[in-house]
Parts: C-alpha cells; sequence; structure tokens
C-alpha cells in the first residue's frame, strides 16, 4: 500500500517527565539501517508554546556520510510530522 510507512523496532531507554525528555534506540531492520542507534528527544518551553529538540548518534554501516544522513534526515522528518499531524488534532 502506497503512504504507509514501514514499522520499525524503537525501544525506550528512559524517560524523564522533570525535563521533558526521552532517550530510545531503533534496531537496524530492512527498512532502517543505522546501527547503534540512539535518539534523544526533548520538549522545551518557551514563551508562545514549545520547542521539540531531536538529537541521535548512530554508525553508517557501510553507508556513504550522504546516505546516512539521509536515512536519519528521513526519519527525523516522518517522526516530526507524525508529531504535527497529533498536535493538530
Amino acid at each position: 500500500m502506497t503512504g504507509v510507512a514501514q514499522p520499525i523496532e524503537e525501544t525506550l531507554l528512559s524517560a524523564d517527565q522533570a525535563s521533558r525528555s526521552l532517550n530510545y534506540t531503533i534496531a537496524v531492520g530492512e527498512i532502517f539501517k543505522l546501527a547503534n542507534y540512539q535518539g534523544t528527544i526533548s520538549v522545551e518551553p518557551m514563551e508562545n508554546g514549545c520547542r521539540v529538540c531531536w538529537a541521535c548518534r548512530f554508525d553508517q554501516a557501510g553507508m556513504s556520510n550522504e546516505q546516512a544522513q539521509a536515512v536519519a534526515d528521513g526519519n527525523l522528518n516522518f517522526l516530526l510530522g507524525s508529531l504535527a499531524a497529533y498536535l493538530e488534532r
């Protein structure tokens, strides 16, 4: 089916409500090929709302810098798009 995202295996490592942050991993799979992936998402309050900050680290697993960055960017864009759609409901 077109437009349906393939599932990836994510594992929550920690969540801290006080700092509004969480840490997670994504397992290497057929769709997501970055090795040793760890991400951090945090929410920072601002005067008129909030800012979502995302950071990650990973091994390229045989990909070029450009290929690995494209995979990481694609994941981030999907996550932020999903968050925006959820918040707009």
